[in-house]
């Protein structure tokens, strides 16, 4: 996986591709000496709450591609129940997680539960089952005319 790291900020620009961004840089790209560790452990419900928005993303660009310009890993997720399986049996055993103790357990928990978060995702979008005032992305408010905006209890 190539990443790069920019000096300064504006040296680079996000671009949307639907359901992540990506960084494009800006100028000179140089290879670099030394390495760089980075450390990303955050509060387990922080994670949540970026996974659960991640999931709104993916789960709105699954739905708006034909099935048939899906890649095979897309097709396995739109299909809602496969996907959790299949990514807690290819971590564990396909990449060998099972062998890296409770760090490669926690990582494998990790993306299961973002893989059925996903297909929970999937299918509140297919059936409606959440109110659009209650959706994450405004921050989980209720609309005017939710049950409590109405005066009923």
């Amino acid at each position: 996986m190539s990443s790069f790291v920019s000096r300064k900020s504006g040296n680079c620009a996000l671009v949307d591709d639907g359901r992540s961004q990506l960084l494009k840089p800006n100028g000179q790209i140089e290879k670099l000496a030394g390495r760089i560790y980075h450390d990303d452990r955050k509060p387990l419900s922080h994670w949540i709450q970026a996974q659960d928005r991640y999931a709104i993303l993916v789960a709105l660009h699954l739905r708006s591609m034909p099935f048939e310009q899906l890649s095979f890993q897309d097709r396995l997720r739109r299909r809602i129940f496969f996907a959790a399986p299949a990514m807690f049996l290819y971590l564990l055993l396909g990449r060998g997680l099972i062998l890296d103790g409770w760090l490669g357990w926690y990582y494998v928990f990790q993306r299961t539960l973002a893989e059925m978060l996903l297909s929970l995702r999937l299918i509140t979008e297919r059936e409606g089952l959440e109110a659009e005032g209650e959706k994450p992305e405004d921050g989980g408010q209720k609309s005017d005319d939710s049950e409590e905006g109405r005066g009923e209890a």
